[in-house]
Protein backbone atom coordinates (compact mmCIF):
# COMPACT_ATOMS: atom_id res chain seq x y z
CA UNK A 1 0.00 0.00 0.00
CA UNK A 2 1.27 3.77 -1.08
CA UNK A 3 2.05 6.00 1.54
CA UNK A 4 -1.11 8.00 2.28
CA UNK A 5 -0.81 11.84 1.75
CA UNK A 6 -2.31 14.48 3.52
CA UNK A 7 -2.23 18.45 3.61
CA UNK A 8 -1.83 21.11 6.63
CA UNK A 9 -1.00 24.67 6.29
CA UNK A 10 2.37 25.66 7.14
CA UNK A 11 1.27 27.05 10.38
CA UNK A 12 0.23 23.42 11.43
CA UNK A 13 3.80 22.68 11.45
CA UNK A 14 6.55 22.89 14.33
CA UNK A 15 9.99 21.97 14.24
CA UNK A 16 10.12 18.31 14.88
CA UNK A 17 5.57 18.07 14.35
CA UNK A 18 2.74 18.64 12.40
CA UNK A 19 -0.69 18.46 13.22
CA UNK A 20 -3.42 17.40 10.56
CA UNK A 21 -7.05 18.97 11.45
CA UNK A 22 -10.17 19.30 10.61
CA UNK A 23 -11.13 17.10 6.89
CA UNK A 24 -7.79 15.96 6.87
CA UNK A 25 -7.95 14.25 10.68
CA UNK A 26 -11.01 12.89 10.23
CA UNK A 27 -9.83 11.27 6.71
CA UNK A 28 -6.57 9.50 8.24
CA UNK A 29 -8.58 8.33 11.36
CA UNK A 30 -12.32 7.92 10.39
CA UNK A 31 -11.85 6.69 6.93
CA UNK A 32 -8.96 5.42 6.50
CA UNK A 33 -8.42 3.98 10.30
CA UNK A 34 -4.49 5.15 10.41
CA UNK A 35 -3.39 3.72 13.96
CA UNK A 36 -0.38 5.66 15.79
CA UNK A 37 3.01 4.32 14.22
CA UNK A 38 1.19 4.80 10.87
CA UNK A 39 3.80 6.18 8.29
CA UNK A 40 2.29 9.23 6.30
CA UNK A 41 3.68 12.35 4.21
CA UNK A 42 2.38 15.51 4.86
CA UNK A 43 2.20 18.10 1.69
CA UNK A 44 1.69 22.30 2.91
CA UNK A 45 1.01 23.55 -1.18
CA UNK A 46 3.95 25.47 -0.96
CA UNK A 47 6.68 22.80 -2.18
CA UNK A 48 7.09 21.45 1.12
CA UNK A 49 6.50 17.95 2.78
CA UNK A 50 7.56 15.62 5.07
CA UNK A 51 7.58 11.94 5.54
CA UNK A 52 6.74 10.96 9.42
CA UNK A 53 4.43 8.70 11.57
CA UNK A 54 1.12 9.17 13.55
CA UNK A 55 2.24 9.72 17.04
CA UNK A 56 -1.32 11.15 17.90
CA UNK A 57 -4.63 10.45 16.84
CA UNK A 58 -8.29 11.80 17.31
CA UNK A 59 -11.21 12.28 15.22
CA UNK A 60 -10.98 15.86 15.11
CA UNK A 61 -6.57 16.11 15.01
CA UNK A 62 -3.54 14.04 13.72
CA UNK A 63 -0.50 14.53 15.34
CA UNK A 64 2.55 13.54 13.00
CA UNK A 65 6.08 13.37 14.33
CA UNK A 66 8.33 14.41 11.63
CA UNK A 67 11.04 12.34 10.37
CA UNK A 68 12.24 14.16 6.71
CA UNK A 69 11.79 16.72 4.77
CA UNK A 70 10.85 17.02 1.27
CA UNK A 71 11.78 19.88 -1.26
CA UNK A 72 9.95 20.52 -4.33
CA UNK A 73 7.30 17.51 -3.71
CA UNK A 74 4.92 17.22 -6.43
CA UNK A 75 6.78 19.97 -8.78
CA UNK A 76 7.66 19.34 -12.12
CA UNK A 77 10.83 18.63 -13.25
CA UNK A 78 11.77 21.17 -15.66
CA UNK A 79 11.94 19.32 -19.86
CA UNK A 80 13.97 22.33 -20.90
CA UNK A 81 17.60 21.32 -20.47
CA UNK A 82 19.56 24.39 -18.64
CA UNK A 83 22.94 25.12 -20.51
CA UNK A 84 24.63 27.89 -20.52
CA UNK A 85 25.49 29.88 -23.69
CA UNK A 86 28.31 31.88 -23.82
CA UNK A 87 28.27 33.43 -27.05
CA UNK A 88 25.90 35.39 -29.46
CA UNK A 89 23.74 34.25 -32.29
CA UNK A 90 24.30 35.87 -35.86
CA UNK A 91 21.02 36.04 -37.86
Amino acid sequence: MPIPVFYAPPANRSADAVTLTSSEAHHAAVVMRLQEGARVIVVDGCGMAVRGEIVVISKKSVEVRIHTEIRNFGEPQSSVPNHHFSGFYLF
